[in-house]
């Protein structure tokens, strides 16, 4: 497996930007889509349009993607195994787009979400999964 160019990492994590910094999930576009839609946690969806019409919004997705963050660590590759760099660089972008929801729910919110350490697992909640308040659901 390649390792994504840089500038398509760019692309996908200036997309999240600019769907937190909006608020507007609709600004999605085949860049952060064509990453996040094969992340570990999200159902499959018959296009794009799909998965905004799932999401509904921008709070929607963000705290998916904050309860989808263990899944998304890919620590059961270890240096030097194969494809090793590829996971590590999924992880990577996962925790770029992480940090951008986390401050996204804290602004629309004022919910301060835990911070996660990406080179190991934290079960803050059960089941690895951030439980929001019923104002939040």
């Amino acid at each position: 497996m390649e390792l994504t160019p840089q500038s398509k990492v760019n692309g996908i994590i200036s997309n999240f930007r600019s769907i937190f910094k909006s608020g507007d999930i609709a600004k999605m576009n085949k860049s952060g889509y064509g990453y996040i839609y094969l992340a570990s946690g999200y159902i499959a969806h018959y296009n794009m349009y799909g998965f905004i019409d799932a999401y509904e919004d921008a709070l929607t997705l963000a705290k998916s993607i904050v309860n989808n963050v263990e899944a998304n660590k890919w620590l059961n590759f270890r240096e030097g195994e194969k494809n090793y760099d590829y996971y590590k660089q999924k992880a990577e972008i996962y925790k770029a787009i992480y940090d951008l929801a986390v401050s996204y729910i804290y602004k629309e919110t004022s919910v301060r979400v835990e911070s996660t350490d990406f080179s190991q697992r934290e079960f803050h909640t059960f089941s690895g999964r951030v439980v929001f308040p019923e104002a939040l659901r």
